[in-house]
């Protein structure tokens, strides 16, 4: 895949220099159009930059893809030795399981769950939450989400959000905020 997004990338700025040095049909389009091509171009690249990084290579470069050529992108691999993604720390992952125990407790994730989308769909609700906490490994939540819908019979139940000691945790947090304990009990009542 990485090589993929890599000829992406090549064939974008490739196309690109047609409009960019104003060459054929492009002479005749107004400033402003331009500019709305070139942010739409912009979108494509930042798009094939989070693809690549998703595959475990960091692509740094220019943010524009005005005047720039694929030889001024440098492409690293932060995958481990073994081709895994970037694992998380310990303290990483106890405190994704916190944050997604708070968004269960306060009944986001509920509200999430009914957009169709999303309903059965554990990878996609994964992918927005490590979009919304700016993790970059989208597949964090997903044990979580999972073993959380598996409930007790999952295989692993030490990654349920809402395991005793994780529910203690948000709501001692959630105390010391100005919410209630009825309004949190409304989404999800105390066990």
């Amino acid at each position: 895949m990485t090589e993929f997004f890599k000829s992406e990338l090549r064939r974008l700025l490739e196309n690109s220099s047609q409009w960019n040095n104003r060459k054929d049909l492009w002479a005749y389009c107004s400033d402003k159009n331009l500019k709305i091509v070139l942010d739409c171009q912009n979108q494509k690249l930042s798009y094939i930059k989070n693809c690549l990084l998703e595959n475990g290579i960091d692509t740094h470069g220019p943010v524009s893809i005005k005047d720039s050529k694929y030889g001024d992108f440098n492409f690293y691999n932060v995958r481990g030795e073994n081709n895994d993604s970037i694992s998380l720390t310990e303290k990483e992952k106890s405190t994704a399981k916190i944050r997604l125990t708070l968004l269960y407790k306060l009944g986001i994730i509920e509200h999430l769950r009914k957009f169709e989308s999303l309903k059965n769909n554990d990878r996609a609700l994964s992918r927005l939450l490590s979009k919304l906490f700016e993790i970059t490994k989208p597949e964090t939540f997903q044990t979580y989400l999972s073993a959380h819908r598996s409930g007790d019979a999952s295989s692993a139940p030490q990654n349920n959000p809402l395991s005793r000691k994780l529910i203690e945790k948000a709501e001692d947090i959630l105390s010391k905020t100005d919410l209630t304990n009825s309004e949190i009990q409304k989404y999800h009542p105390l066990k």
